[in-house]
C-alpha cells in the first residue's frame, strides 16, 4: 500500500502531520511524539540551525517534529532499517515539506558498519536487530538482512555539535553506547533514549558509561542525558 492512499492521518496544533495505518499502534506513536513530545522533555530546547540524530526513526514522528524546530539551517539525520517503514518515513517528511532539512538513511545503526538480521513485527515499533526484546521471542513475522552504519560514523557525519541524539532502537542501544567513549561522544550534547530490557545487558551499567562521558543522566520513562 502506498502511504498516500491511506485514509488515516493526524495533524497536531503546530500543523505537523503524519499519515498513519490502522491496527499497528501508530496513533500512539503520533501521540507520544507530536502531542506529548516525550523526547523533548527535560532537555534544552532545539533551535534554528541545530543538528539532530534520530536513531530508529520509524515512520518519522520525531523526525518531523525535530526538523520543524531546527529549521532550514538545521539538519536531522534519520536512520530507519526497515525498507517498508523507511518508505513511509520519507513520505511523512515530504508531507511536511521538510525534504531539505531531513537526511533519511535506510540503515540500522550499530556498533560497527556491516550487515545484520532484522526482525520485522506486525507492530513496526517492535521491529529490531534483536529477537526477543522484552520477552518477544519468535513473535516476528519475518526476518531479512539490512545494512548497518557504525555509531562512530553516525556521530562523525553529523558534525562537531549534535544538539540531540534520540535513540529508540529496540535493544541495540547497549551496543551503541558500548562502542563510544568520552572522546567519540564529545559532539553529543543531549540524549533521549528508550531503554529496553535485553537478557544479559544492564541498563544501570549503560547509564554509568554515558555518565563517564561527562553527561548528567536522569532515569524516568526515558534515559535522558545532557552536558552541563
Amino acid at each position: 500500500m502506498h502511504l498516500r492512499r491511506s485514509p488515516y492521518g493526524a495533524r497536531n496544533l503546530g500543523g505537523l502531520g503524519l499519515a498513519l495505518l490502522p491496527g499497528g499502534g501508530e496513533w500512539f506513536t503520533f501521540y507520544e511524539n507530536l502531542v506529548r513530545r516525550d523526547y523533548l522533555r527535560g532537555l534544552r530546547p532545539l533551535g534554528e540551525g541545530d543538528v539532530v540524530v534520530d536513531i530508529g526513526a520509524n515512520i518519522g514522528a520525531f523526525t518531523v517534529l525535530a526538523a520543524s524546530k531546527v529549521g532550514p539551517a538545521g539538519r536531522v539525520y534519520a536512520y530507519e532499517p526497515d525498507p517498508r517503514t523507511c518508505e513511509r518515513l520519507r513520505a511523512n517528511v515530504r508531507l511536511n515539506g521538510l525534504e531539505k532539512v531531513v537526511v533519511v538513511e535506510n540503515a540500522a545503526v550499530g556498533a560497527a558498519a556491516g550487515e545484520a538480521v532484522f526482525y520485522r513485527y506486525a507492530k513496526n515499533a517492535f521491529s529490531s536487530l534483536i529477537d526477543g526484546v522484552a520477552g518477544r521471542v519468535q513473535e516476528h513475522e519475518e526476518s531479512f538482512p539490512v545494512r548497518v552504519v557504525g555509531i562512530r560514523d553516525v556521530v562523525e557525519r553529523a558534525g562537531e555539535r549534535i544538539a540531540l541524539m534520540k535513540v529508540d532502537c529496540e535493544g541495540s542501544e547497549y551496543d551503541l553506547v558500548d562502542a563510544l567513549d568520552a572522546e567519540a561522544a564529545r559532539p553529543i550534547e543531549q540524549i533521549a533514549m528508550e531503554v529496553h530490557p535485553v537478557e544479559g545487558r544492564s541498563s544501570d551499567a549503560m547509564a554509568g558509561r554515558i555518565a563517564s562521558w561527562g553527561m548528567g543522566v536522569e532515569r524516568g520513562g526515558l534515559l535522558v542525558a545532557k552536558r552541563a
